[in-house]
């Protein structure tokens, strides 16, 4: 209920575009929306200052803070939001994807799982062709390489295989965990998985 009231406060009073963004998405369509514990990734196409404004009219409660990415972090209860414009996605922003519309965020995700966005205010998936058919058969792959965080995103993909059911690994992440295993060693991978 509260992340219902939250999302209708984006897309029914402050009338923004409103998307549910990669891990959210993938986790429903892996296990259900009962084994969600994560925090929310929502994505606006809106302006930065249409978001501030909507944010504005979020209750007292709500704890809100600026992220290093441009976005906002902010408490509701026992969830956390990270929100943030289309256009000042990571990828996008340092030129690495061409913002063509909403659909351009698939092409921003590290992994391929990643890969979705969910309209909220038309209840409607926006992924490619493959996208459900990769989550039956454990299919993964790497999308986009150059991210901020690698060591992060490397531990992301491992976290995929040995405890999301990916099994079939396509060849960008089988390179990627070969370069990850050579760069990294066990002690940092590990410490930053428990972290």
């Amino acid at each position: 209920q509260e992340v219902y009231n939250f999302v209708d406060l984006l897309t029914q009073k402050r009338g923004l575009n409103t998307y549910a963004f990669g891990g959210l998405v993938r986790d429903i369509g892996l296990f259900s929306i009962r084994d969600f514990y994560s925090d929310i990734d929502l994505v606006v196409d809106a302006s930065a200052c249409e978001l501030e404004e909507a944010l504005m009219f979020l209750p007292a409660s709500c704890s809100i803070q600026k992220n290093k990415f441009g976005g906002y972090r902010v408490l509701k209860q026992n969830w956390e939001f990270d929100i943030w414009c289309a256009e000042d996605t990571w990828a996008i922003k340092n030129n690495f994807v061409p913002y063509k519309g909403i659909e351009s965020l698939l092409d921003t995700t590290f992994l391929s799982w990643d890969s979705a966005l969910f309209d909220l205010k038309r209840r409607k998936l926006i992924c490619h062709e493959d996208y459900l058919t990769s989550l039956v058969t454990g299919k993964i792959d790497v999308v986009l390489r150059n991210t901020p965080n690698e060591l992060g995103s490397f531990v992301r993909l491992a976290r995929a295989i040995y405890s999301k059911g990916a099994h079939n690994i396509g060849p960008k992440a089988v390179e990627t965990l070969q370069s990850g295993l050579e760069t990294y060693c066990f002690k940092s991978i590990m410490d930053h998985e428990r972290e």
